[in-house]
């Protein structure tokens, strides 16, 4: 599948010193998607190769545009238990809450990061520089595991590394990471697996609360095509139920009580929630004639979770987070964020209007 055309985002002005004689002395602006394409074109020109892999570093908060908080860095969520000796995440405020305009490639220069349209412009320009997709994205940054990340990655790139969860201030473990490189050739498939396994051994005595995951964008397109008909058929199944049944079985399914959220709570677990609503539905109560809807949405979500098993082609989770499965999805309890309902998938998925009703 290939994303609809969309127009081109303005491109974001360097900021030159005029006391600078030369333009190789200019800052450049590392949340400026020219500057992300420019800096594909040099590696391009100067290292040729069959693969390649982008790597972004930074802040992240996901699908979500931070547009409001304090000053802040993720590793201040990070407290290290003295019983223990292991990092712990204060989970007593949201994350959004507290980052201030801060995503990936944030620049302390220009106060500004790639959003996600501004990611999505980039990676479609490089994609038509290089001819082809890329072999991997990966994002050393916080929350960026996410079905939505996913829809915006798919067109572009063959394989994603991300985190469910926030990761710890150091980051990826790069010696880990890249070790098998050192060996000879690596196939995109076994990069992608061996930075997850990297990961975990990294943090493993570190702290219990890590995740990390690699999708294979390829197998996600019937996944997110799967959300939007299990969104459909819940919202028809709404509309015919008896006594709040269902609603209360989506309110159950996803509270933090029973699904496993993240550092931003509005960030919840996929097969986590697909499994508890899954369990969840023989006590619902739809109008007589009806039951069949219900089925439908059995067998809609038991296809949702091998299609995200498949897709998932290696997960690692810290001991506090079992139920980590690799992908998370934006579900609020109250208000839905403005920049998520400006994200594509927002348009063009069925799962904004299931946001809308719970959030009513």
């Amino acid at each position: 599948p290939t994303r609809p055309p969309h127009p081109p985002l303005p491109v974001a002005t360097h900021v030159v010193n005029p006391l600078e004689e030369s333009v190789s002395d200019q800052k450049l602006d590392s949340g400026s998607d020219k500057t992300l394409v420019d800096c594909f074109k040099w590696a391009m020109e100067n290292y040729p190769a069959d693969h390649y892999a982008l790597v972004l570093w930074n802040h992240g908060s996901g699908i979500l545009d931070p547009t409001r908080g304090h000053p802040f860095k993720a590793s201040q969520l990070f407290k290290r238990n003295p019983l223990t000796n292991m990092l712990e995440i204060d989970r007593s405020i949201g994350f959004m809450e507290l980052i201030q305009k801060r995503g990936i490639c944030f620049s302390d220069t220009y106060g500004t990061y790639l959003t996600n349209e501004k990611l999505e412009s980039a990676l479609s320009e490089i994609v038509s520089l290089r001819r082809k997709k890329l072999d991997l994205i990966a994002f050393d940054a916080c929350l960026m595991a996410m079905v939505e990340i996913v829809d915006i990655t798919r067109y572009y790139v063959d394989y994603m590394v991300a985190s469910e969860e926030v990761e710890p201030g150091d980051g990826w473990w790069y010696h880990e990471v890249l070790a098998p490189l050192k060996d000879g050739y690596v196939s995109p498939f076994e990069l992608a697996r061996h930075a997850v396994e990297g990961y975990r051994i990294g943090y493993l005595l570190e702290t219990r609360e890590f995740t990390q995951s690699a999708i294979q964008l390829r197998r996600s397109h019937g996944l997110i095509d799967n959300i939007n008909r299990m969104s459909t058929i819940l919202l028809q199944a709404i509309d015919l139920q008896l006594e709040g049944t269902l609603d209360l079985a989506v309110e159950i399914s996803k509270d933090r009580r029973f699904c496993t959220c993240f550092a931003e709570p509005s960030y919840i677990d996929l097969h986590h929630f697909y499994s508890n609503l899954r369990l969840t539905l023989p006590f619902v109560k739809l109008q007589e004639g009806h039951s069949a809807l219900l089925d439908q949405l059995e067998r809609t979500l038991e296809s949702g979770i091998k299609m995200l098993e498949t897709a998932v082609i290696a997960n690692v989770c810290g001991a506090d987070l079992p139920r980590a499965r690799g992908l998370s999805i934006y579900f609020p309890d109250k208000i839905i964020d403005t920049t998520y309902e400006k994200t594509y998938f927002a348009r063009e998925n069925a799962w904004i209007e299931v946001l809308k009703y719970f959030t009513r």
